[in-house]
């Protein structure tokens, strides 16, 4: 009687339920299995059938050369102190588990990397954005309107200079005779170093900023002065 590998598997109805990939060799096996195993592929009738099978494979081989591998994943056993695959027995000492640093998330092949960005980046970048659209020319002088007549320069540096390096403080005065004369026309120009600065005291400044009981009213110039 000629035994060829579909016979052989057949003969075996867990060999079988392999074959057609009902189950999984992986999920048959047990740490005793295993050791059983090894045991009895060593000599005798089990070292026998092995080079049967072996025989067998490599001729089926030869025959499909023109045949793609197989891409399935490789898969093991999971024992309390090993990962054991097909012909590696599993090791005496504990296997130390080191958990990664970098968050993953399960997927239905494996587990893949979650890009996570840190906090103070996500918040840099949410600012940047904002800053762009408030001020996407990249004004660095900020005009403040319905000033007080009594303001002065050091109370604007005062109150700007907390949000940046301010350049230069210009406040118009009225200079036609009459009643207002000498006295400032109601605005100013605050220019800083750089616009992000600028950026910064205009979100900062623009909604609810009042001064000597004037509400006072920010936009950006048309240009730098």
């Amino acid at each position: 009687m000629v035994c060829t590998l579909s016979s052989f598997i057949s003969a075996d109805p867990i060999l079988q339920a392999m074959a057609n990939g009902t189950i999984h060799w992986a999920d048959t096996f047990t740490e005793q299995d295993e050791l059983a195993y090894q045991k009895y592929i060593t000599v005798g009738e089990g070292a026998a059938i092995l080079a049967t099978i072996k025989a067998l494979m490599n001729n089926s081989d030869d025959s499909e050369e023109s045949e793609e591998e197989s891409e399935e994943p490789i898969r093991a056993v999971r024992w309390a102190n090993a990962v054991t695959v097909t012909g590696v027995a599993a090791p005496k000492e504990p296997i130390p588990v080191v958990v990664p640093t970098i968050p993953f998330e399960p997927v239905d092949d494996g587990f893949q990397v979650v890009s996570k960005a840190p906090k103070a980046s996500m918040a840099q970048a949410s600012q940047q954005a904002s800053q762009t659209q408030v001020n996407p020319r990249g004004i660095r002088t900020i005009i403040a309107r319905n000033l007080p007549r009594t303001i002065t320069e050091l109370e604007l540096r005062a109150r700007f200079g907390a949000h940046g390096a301010i350049q230069d403080v210009y406040i118009p005065k009225n200079t036609t005779p009459g009643k207002y004369f000498g006295t400032i026309k109601g605005f100013a120009l605050i220019k800083f170093h750089t616009s992000k600065d600028s950026t910064k005291a205009f979100l900062a400044e623009k909604d609810g900023l009042f001064l000597s009981g004037n509400a006072v009213m920010l936009e950006f110039a048309n240009q730098d002065r």
